[in-house]
């Protein structure tokens, strides 16, 4: 039988083994997001090494990659689900008691994100303690996903009141926080721009 000092010994060096262990312990909200973003951010490293394959690829498509990715790390994830509307991605922890929503789209320009966001904002979210964060995963087919992911931004800095952006050590990263319609709590969307440009 394997100690908990070996466990110990072998989380410390493998740290797959760690992130299991933290997904799994994970006894609140804000620990539940800490590791999602950890892993879905692999996800995203994964879909943009392998780019040349998805150049055909829809939004439905896509998503449904992040997913398996996610499914394989032992997240109950889920693509349009009936969730207020027909959510992109849902995330729960194992339990079903916190859950995490994201919403994607092929960089079409900032109007099309919008649509996006309102649905992330105003109708699938409840904006609670247990869901009060969400994403917004822009899929950039054509050149400079740092420029749109800017763009992007600034198009929202501009259309909702109060909004605060927060840069991420990642560039293609930014975190906004807004207060909810519904719940009138405040909101965490992250921002992800998704690098899939390339030309064969």
């Amino acid at each position: 039988m394997i100690s908990t000092e070996q466990i110990e010994a072998l989380a410390k060096v493998d740290p797959n083994l760690k992130n299991l262990f933290e997904r799994k312990l994970a006894y609140d909200y804000q620990q539940f997001v800490h590791i999602l973003y950890e892993d879905l951010d692999d996800s995203l490293a994964h879909l943009t090494q392998s780019r040349h394959l998805y150049k055909n690829s829809s939004e439905d498509q896509l998503s449904l990659q992040i997913i398996s990715f996610l499914k394989g790390r032992y997240y109950d994830a889920e693509h349009d689900p009936q969730h207020g509307g027909h959510v992109d991605i849902l995330v729960k922890d194992q339990w079903g008691k916190n859950e995490w929503i994201g919403e994607a789209k092929i960089w079409g320009g900032v109007e099309y994100a919008m649509d996006g966001w309102n649905q992330l904002h105003k109708r699938y979210s409840a904006g609670t303690h247990r869901d009060n964060h969400g994403g917004i995963l822009l899929y950039v087919k054509v050149k400079n996903a740092r420029q749109k992911l800017e763009d992007w931004v600034d198009h929202l800095k501009s259309s909702i009141s109060g909004l605060e952006v927060q840069d991420d050590s990642n560039s293609l990263i930014k975190t906004t926080t807004s207060i909810h319609e519904g719940s009138g709590l405040e909101f965490y969307v992250r921002h992800m721009a998704v690098v899939l440009n390339h030309n064969s």
